[in-house]
């Protein structure tokens, strides 16, 4: 329509079965592969999609999906194996979806901003989100080839305070004349 202002967009909803054996460089290879075949319908306006599949719109979800996911020149983002994060205050927005993650490459540096509904979400638990995705990409980057399940998305010091916090409830069950062994 030319009377029609300013950047439109056509979301596109995608479906990616992430298998816990999965390395991170067979994940690319499966999005890619999806990439390339959603490129053929990529002209398809989402809303005859919505009407062709007779799904109701509501004002306050997006159908399809609750989460969206925005990058730019991704495709190299690990070639260096060093990581830097910077945290920018108040890095966070009001999402049309659930949760939506842009990611953009700058030069040499990778920028991250999160939206999500506060409605749903509490600031602390996307905080904690972003925490453990921190620790996703350094896992990522140290061992790009180790299975996805196999990585770790805690801190060393998180998973010392669950074991400690384990230890702790089990020794207060315990009574000392018992063994370890006879709980279970």
């Amino acid at each position: 329509d030319p009377s029609l202002i300013g950047p439109l967009t056509n979301n596109i909803a995608k479906r990616v079965c992430i298998e816990l054996d999965h390395t991170y460089y067979s994940l690319l290879a499966l999005i890619d592969d999806l990439n390339q075949e959603i490129n053929n319908h990529v002209e398809m306006p989402f809303g005859y999609l919505l009407q062709k599949l007779s799904i109701k719109r509501e004002l306050n979800r997006t159908p399809l999906f609750q989460i969206a996911y925005e990058y730019e020149d991704m495709s190299s983002f690990l070639i260096e194996n060093t990581l830097q994060v910077k945290r920018i205050p108040n890095a966070f927005g009001n999402a049309d979806v659930d949760i939506s993650m842009h990611i953009a490459r700058m030069e040499d540096e990778l920028k991250f901003r999160i939206d999500f509904n506060a409605s749903i979400y509490l600031k602390k638990t996307i905080q904690i989100f972003l925490s453990s995705f921190e620790t996703l990409l350094y896992s990522l980057i140290d061992e790009p080839e180790k299975p996805l399940g196999r990585l770790s998305i805690l801190t060393k010091e998180e998973t010392t305070q669950i074991v400690e916090n384990a230890l702790k409830s089990i020794i207060g069950v315990c009574h000392e004349e018992k063994c370890i062994h006879t709980l279970f």
